[in-house]
């Protein structure tokens, strides 16, 4: 049985009479490359296996975060605080993780605000904070990570965006599928504009992204299907991109500027779903079939990746 509790501290406390080092809590734990589980019960003895543990999953249900202190597991790489009930996480609370942590997931919670200083200058390299219930997060709080590469926000209740990231050098996954963003401002990924990004805000409610919003060096993918978008703007900044996933807005059609200088340079698009006009479905079937033409006489011409939508256009 998972117990609960309301205060909300975890640390190390020594038995004096035995001198043994006991943790406050219940908890999981792992030996390298197992996937066997084994229990760690609240204050006994802590083991010289749970000592060397890779990955741990609490096991205790918690409604606040104070702090955590695992220092006495040197090579942690994997920390799990999955539904566990928590409903806030305090500043600081992880300033005593290990430094060898990597892999943080705080997810199946009811967390409805992250504050700064919460995460600021953790050194792990992947953050999964999805199926939260979180409404809001300060814009700094995920500043000054040096070694995060991922995070996902998934399944949140998210009405804006407004993260900075600064100081967040190796950063090239975000992802914020299923939330209820509206909009997105410019200069969005002002922060990481000279990282490599793959970028998700599918299944929200976007309806205006402005124009500089995406104005970075590079993307690798963009989702930002299945929104409620009615133009494509944002393709005049993505035109370098791998691979622009617009499914399933309603869009009716694309911009000039992009339709002469950017269609033959984005590498693959998705435009399935949208209700495109009949004069730029036939603009765009037009550019297609040239372009396999002159493939046709010179293998130097680049393939147009296109996925048009595939229901009659809307006149």
């Amino acid at each position: 049985m998972i117990l609960k509790y309301v205060f909300f501290l975890f640390f190390v406390s020594k038995i004096a009479a035995i001198d043994t080092e006991v943790f406050e809590f219940d908890l999981l734990w792992y030996e390298s490359n197992s996937t066997q589980p084994y229990l760690y019960k609240a204050r006994s003895e802590i083991t010289e296996g749970l000592r060397k543990s890779e990955k741990i999953q609490l096991n205790t249900s918690l409604e606040s975060l104070s702090a955590v202190d695992l220092t006495f597991i040197p090579e942690l790489k994997v920390l799990s605080l999955d539904n566990i009930s928590l409903t806030y996480i305090k500043p600081g609370a992880f300033n005593n993780l290990p430094k060898t942590l990597q892999n943080l997931s705080i997810t199946l919670n009811k967390i409805p605000q992250l504050d700064e200083g919460v995460f600021n200058n953790l050194t792990v390299r992947f953050l999964n904070l999805s199926h939260n219930q979180i409404r809001t997060i300060k814009s700094e709080a995920f500043d000054n990570m040096k070694d995060l590469t991922t995070i996902i926000l998934d399944h949140n209740e998210l009405s804006q965006y407004d993260l900075k990231f600064a100081g967040c050098q190796k950063l090239n996954h975000i992802s914020i599928k299923n939330n209820f963003i509206e909009q997105l401002p410019a200069n969005l990924f002002a922060a990481v504009s000279d990282n490599v990004m793959m970028v998700e805000f599918s299944y929200n409610k976007l309806n205006k992204i402005h124009k500089l919003a995406f104005d970075i060096k590079e993307f690798k993918e963009v989702y930002l299907d299945h929104n409620e978008l009615t133009d494509a703007v944002v393709l005049i900044k993505l035109v370098k991109a791998d691979k622009v996933n617009l499914s399933h807005n309603n869009i009716n059609c694309l911009p000039k500027e992009f339709m002469e200088n950017g269609l033959s340079k984005i590498k693959a698009l998705n435009l399935i779903g949208n209700p495109l006009n009949c004069s730029c479905l036939h603009d765009l079937r037009k550019k297609v079939r040239k372009n396999i033409e002159f493939q046709k006489m010179s293998p130097l011409v680049k393939n147009i990746n296109i996925t048009l939508p595939e229901k009659d256009c809307v006149k």
